[in-house]
């Protein structure tokens, strides 16, 4: 983040020596003093004053005063707090400020108002008091502000005079302001600093990062979306913060510098909130929308500029004059920029140098980048000359820790070096947490495998196989251990991060923290650089190609090795995704530099691509998990591919990580609706496990599962049937009744005997569902998400019963579903939506219309908003409202709506979407709206292509087709019978069904 000037640099407990906090460094002029001082007697409103039954008037804050002492939980109210409350009205503030203490996400000293007396017009009368006074119920951003934060009071009120006035129409506006500079300038700790200071004046105040659509979209997904419990997606995350239209809440986009980027994106629609953006574009300051629209920040003031230094490098106020002068020179030579003035005085405050020394460390250090700027040919301009003067500060840095020599320093380097590959923000203890303890889960795994497989008949042609790919990797299996910081890599010899382990990074981190290189935030007990330092960390340190390579592997090991093949904190994978992105773009980067260099050497020879190993295919598995757990399907795809078909052409079918990548790859497109391609991947995969394991073997039978899954989604439901008959005969025998394959394995068999419509076909399901959900409810219990999903199949067969008590059953069943999904998943989750769907599909069929309508409304927008028009969910979805209005009478809507469906859905499903079952379900729907219309040329085509449809799809009569000709036979005789009716206008005259329902129902 930019602006880390005046860093957020929170030191860790254990620090040796932290640098001064606030109390003491907190710059007031003459003026701020004597409004303190003035407004201490009469009553002057905190937060926490505001939030109480006292109903005093909210007042905007001007400045932040010292912070006392206080004790972690322990509320003490400060001397005007103590004048006017007393009894009841003090013990509802601590209730009240309990409440608040544990809602927010971050609490950062107290918040002192001004006096009614010196609030009056504010800044030229513009600042409007709130009248509803509620607490801050959201606060997430991610950087505290710096302990010795100093100056920009006239730009803060600038700011609160544009976003709260009067005459800007009363909020009537979503309220928009860029504040843009030089990188380093302290634009991000300014923005922290106005949200801290104005926290109580927003409903919720969130972080986004800027720097790529990428990071917006992630961010947006991370910091709002998952705080919302709305879905997993930046269009989610937007539409919860316009849909509070009573709410004031601030959305700062921080470090939006591409001018390719069009930033209007991600602004929530609307007229409420505020929006503050941080950019090094100029260009960016027409965004603005409320006077003067943007602030232009360069270099500090002379005199806020030489306060920072030396508060900073802690000089004791007796002893200023006699280094003010040196600290003048120093921050001019820094051009005044306060990312630089602040790891120039941490440096001081370390001993790096003398303060009068410091200008002489810092000319050579210039002079060594100008001098390896004329070898490298890098171009000399003014925006370069800017960045070695900041880059040299952290230059001077780097060498204090080298020289020091010690155990923590040297770890201090090998984790710089490996975080400036890793995202600039968030890299959590956690992870190198999760780095050793997952060593240990994997060998133990593996272990188990082993010994598995060897019980296993194998042919001598695999056994030699076997050795020779042994033989073959062993120089692959000795470079492992070579890429990671060495604490991490001795710890997870051990398998174990223990307290010595912790120490050492914990020392390791606070070297680079007093050093203002990173900082720690100690809430989440992670760590961030600000992006000029990520830069310089990744590219000036790491100045050859070579030395990046390693050290970007180095942070892929720690992002890979937090995952395991297999089960996974789904947080942990959420927090993960910046990081693997960013190790990503690395990679390709660094691999586009290495081929280019090696064509320019040998361009008349072949080149070959050596570097992809097994370890390199276990790493970007476990990327692809992340990726798409977070739902990013198409990475996942590109990267599983790449490992699928190293495996086969490596491991061959006969290794059983070669099958487990590739039933991942098809499940990865079968959620991106490819399912010709899944379907073929895995006619080859059933053929290799029927000559490689036999019939009679587990993966065997789990991937005729997998490709009845892919059946159904084609329409090739008898198929799908008969290969989940054998599966389930196998897995009852081979793995017992309670195996999570064998449930699956009974759940999609239950759907396609519903689908197929044999005799009995409702009851078989229902007791195959029932099975299901209670052996998972006891083994996982009843709000587990296979058991829900069990549950929820069980209700839906009640659809096809025509029962009107089973439907109210039914129909209570996933409403209670739904309130579970809302509270463990969140309103807008994919899971959510769809028991809504089957709800809404339900309460058609009992006459509930305004219920159904409001499910609808709830539920159709976000599908079509995350997924798309075409997604087959949401096809399926306006197919059922189509349904609805049909049941209501209004056929030309449900017409014109099932014409709309029937023709996306033709070419869904790479073209099986014409043959679906949804699909002709639709074509029985839009028939007889076509007939109720007395459009019969138009009945007469939908039903003869649904009649081509079952005829595809299935080889028997299918019940549904029975009842389809006999509709179809009656429609006829009914033509010239009576004249065409426009029965819609008469329904919406009656309010009632024109027709009964039938206990029967089309096929979906």
């Amino acid at each position: 983040m930019d602006g880390s000037s005046t860093s957020t640099m929170i030191q860790s407990p254990e620090s040796q020596s932290p640098p001064p906090t606030l109390e003491s460094c907190y710059v007031c002029s003459e003026a701020d003093s004597s409004i303190l001082a003035a407004s201490i007697p009469g009553p002057r409103t905190t937060p926490l004053a505001a939030s109480t039954d006292l109903r005093v008037q909210e007042q905007i804050p001007q400045k932040e005063a010292a912070p006392q002492e206080h004790d972690t939980g322990l509320y003490r109210p400060n001397i005007y707090e103590r004048s006017i409350i007393s009894g009841q009205a003090k013990a509802h503030l601590g209730h009240q400020y309990s409440n608040y203490h544990a809602q927010s996400i971050h609490f950062h000293g107290e918040h002192h108002h001004d006096s009614p007396a010196t609030h009056g017009k504010g800044a030229d009368g513009l600042i409007e008091p709130k009248e509803d006074i509620r607490i801050n119920k959201y606060f997430d951003v991610p950087k505290t502000v710096h302990s010795c934060y100093v100056g920009r009071e006239s730009e803060s009120e600038t700011l609160a005079s544009a976003f709260f006035s009067r005459t800007e129409g009363a909020q009537t506006q979503q309220r928009r302001f860029v504040i843009s500079g030089v990188g380093g300038s302290g634009k991000t700790q300014f923005c922290c600093k106005f949200a801290h200071d104005y926290q109580q004046r927003y409903w919720g105040v969130f972080w986004v990062d800027g720097r790529s659509h990428d990071h917006l979209k992630q961010t947006l997904t991370q910091n709002v979306a998952s705080i919302a419990g709305v879905a997993n997606n930046h269009n989610a995350a937007l539409s919860w913060l316009c849909n509070h239209h009573d709410s004031r809440w601030l959305l700062i986009i921080d470090n939006a510098d591409d001018p390719d980027m069009n930033l209007s994106d991600y602004f929530p629609k609307g007229g409420n909130g505020n929006v503050l953006i941080t950019t090094r574009n100029p260009e960016f300051s027409i965004l603005g929308n409320v006077a003067p629209k943007c602030l232009k920040f360069a270099g500090m003031k002379d005199n806020e500029a030489s306060m920072l230094l030396l508060k900073t490098a802690d000089i004791v106020p007796s002893a200023w004059e006699e280094v003010k002068k040196h600290a003048g020179q120093i921050v001019k030579t820094l051009g005044y920029l306060a990312l630089a003035i602040s790891v120039a005085g941490s440096a001081i405050r370390k001993g790096a140098c003398k303060f009068q020394d410091y200008l002489t460390y810092f000319n050579n250090k210039i002079k060594e980048r100008l001098q390896y700027n004329k070898q490298t040919g890098a171009v000399d301009n003014f925006e370069r000359d800017r960045e070695d003067s900041v880059e040299a500060t952290f230059d001077i840095s780097l060498k204090a820790i080298e020289t020091e020599g010690t155990l923590a320093s040297r770890d201090a380097l090998q984790f710089l070096k490996t975080f400036a590959f890793l995202h600039c923000e968030n890299v959590r203890f956690d992870f190198i947490k999760q780095c050793v303890e997952c060593a240990g889960r994997e060998k133990r795994a593996e272990s188990k495998n082993n010994s598995l497989v060897k019980t296993e008949p194998r042919s001598w042609r695999r056994c030699a196989f076997e050795k020779l790919l042994w033989l073959l990797t062993l120089p692959e299996k000795a470079a492992v251990s070579t890429i990671l910081p060495d604490v991490l890599r001795q710890a997870r010899a051990k398998q174990k991060l223990d307290s010595r382990d912790e120490g050492r990074v914990r020392a390791a981190m606070r070297q680079l923290t007093q050093y203002s290189l990173v900082m720690w935030n100690e809430r989440t007990d992670s760590w961030s650089m600000h992006p000029l330092v990520h830069q310089w960390a990744r590219f000036s340190i790491n100045s050859q190609i070579g030395e990046q390579h390693v050290w970007c592997e180095a942070a892929a090991t720690l992002v890979s090795s937090c995952v395991l093949i297999g089960p996974n904190d789904e947080e942990l994978l959420k927090q993960l995704l910046p990081h693997v992105d960013e190790v990503r773009r690395s990679q390709e980067d660094l691999a586009k530099q290495i081929l280019d260099k090696r064509l320019a050497r040998v361009s008349l020879l072949p080149i070959f691509d050596s570097s992809f190993s097994s370890q390199k295919a276990r790493m970007y598995a476990k990327f692809s998990l992340i990726y798409a757990y977070n739902g990013l399907f198409e990475k996942s795809e590109k990267l599983q591919t790449v490992v699928q078909r190293f495996t086969v052409a490596v491991l061959g079918f006969e290794d059983s990580k070669t099958r487990q990548i590739t039933m991942a790859l098809a499940r990865t497109l079968w959620h991106l609706s490819r399912s010709n391609d899944a379907a073929k991947l895995l006619e080859v995969l059933l053929e290799n496990c029927n000559r490689v394991c036999g019939e009679n073997h587990r993966d065997t039978y789990i991937a005729k599962l997998r490709l009845a899954e892919s059946r159904i989604q084609q329409g090739r439901v008898p198929h799908a049937k008969q290969l989940c008959e054998e599966a389930l005969t196998g897995l009852e025998r081979l793995a017992g009744l309670e195996d999570e394959e064998t449930l699956n394995t009974k759940d999609v068999l239950a759907v396609s005997i519903i689908l197929t419509g044999t005799p009995n076909a409702v009851s078989k399901a229902q007791q195959l569902h029932r099975e299901t959900w209670s052996v998972r409810e006891r083994l996982l219990g009843p709000e587990d998400i296979k058991t829900l999903e069990s549950r929820q199949y069980y209700y839906t067969t009640t659809f096809w019963m025509g029962d009107q008590e089973e439907h109210k059953k039914a129909a209570d069943g996933l409403r209670e579903i739904i309130d579970i999904r809302r509270r463990r998943q969140g309103r807008e989750h994919p899971l959510t939506l769809q028991a809504m769907l089957y709800l809404a599909r339900i309460l058609i069929e009992i006459g509930e219309f305004e219920e159904a309508q409001t499910v609808f409304d709830q539920g159709l927008p976000v599908g079509k908003r995350d997924y798309g028009e075409n997604h087959i969910a949401v096809l399926f979805c306006r197919y059922l409202y189509a349904r609805l209005k049909a049941r209501q009478g209004f056929w030309r809507e449900a017409r014109n709506i099932l014409i709309d469906v029937t023709e996306r859905q033709r070419t869904a499903l790479q073209g099986w979407g014409r043959y679906h079952y949804d699909r002709i379900g639709a074509l029985l729907e839009l028939a007889r709206a076509h007939h109720e219309l007395g459009e019969h040329e138009e009945c007469d085509q939908a039903v003869e292509e649904a009649i081509r449809g079952f005829e595809r799809i299935t080889t028997n009569v299918h019940p549904w087709h029975e009842k389809l000709m006999a509709d179809w036979e009656g429609w006829k005789r009914t033509r010239s019978s009576f004249a065409p009716v426009d029965r819609s206008e008469c329904a919406k005259a009656q309010a009632v069904p024109l027709f009964p329902r039938s206990t029967k129902t089309w096929p979906e």
